[in-house]
């Protein structure tokens, strides 16, 4: 693949956190999701490590035990994983409620189910192993400061099409397929862009 052919696009959706370091008392985990809490008191959950350094690679949790169609990312039918997939995270900004890129993983591992980590793999969350649904290489991913987390993604009600409750989404398409490519490929060379 050339550096500029758009490679296949997943989006997570995952609660709200400035940095995604891990458990933070004054960087909780946000968001309407039913698992965390709605109302003062949020905690970290299951999303707070996904930009964290762990032996050179970052391991994505998103919420829900839902399935990972790795066939619609280029993969085998059947195929437990596919590579080099472009992991674009998203959540709902609790100032705005609007959904908005925060981050993304470059040439990253999905895979159909979660993965148990093995021994140097995934993170612990009050004691307890966290699985993990991909992972890339730490020098791969990208967390987006709150003032560049501007590229809207719409939901259902704003467009047919857009995500709905199930975190996984594929997109609306190859139009919108590639201003979300443009987007990072600008925030990778520092550079404005236009926001659709």
């Amino acid at each position: 693949m050339s550096t500029n052919e758009r490679p296949h696009i997943l989006f997570l959706n995952m609660g709200w956190k400035e940095c995604y370091e891990g458990p933070d008392a004054d960087d909780p985990t946000r968001g309407n999701f039913g698992y965390l809490n709605t109302g003062e008191n949020y905690q970290d959950t299951c999303e707070c490590y996904n930009f964290s350094n762990l032996g050179g690679f970052c391991f994505g949790n998103h919420p829900g035990g839902a399935g990972t169609e790795v066939q619609r990312l280029g993969g085998r039918r059947g195929a437990e994983s596919v590579d080099d997939v472009l992991v674009v995270w998203f959540s709902r900004n609790p100032s705005t409620r609007k959904a908005v890129i925060v981050g993304w993983y470059e040439h990253a591992t999905v895979y159909r189910r979660f993965q148990k980590p093995k021994l140097g793999e995934g993170h612990l969350l009050d004691d307890k192993p966290l699985s993990f649904k991909t992972k890339a290489q730490f020098q791969n991913c990208r967390v987006l400061d709150y003032t560049d987390r501007s590229f809207p993604i719409p939901n259902r009600f704003d467009e047919p099409g857009g995500y709905g409750q199930c975190p996984i989404w594929y997109g609306l398409g190859d139009e919108f397929l590639d201003k979300v490519w443009k987007f990072i490929q600008d925030r990778k060379a520092n550079q404005g862009t236009t926001i659709p």
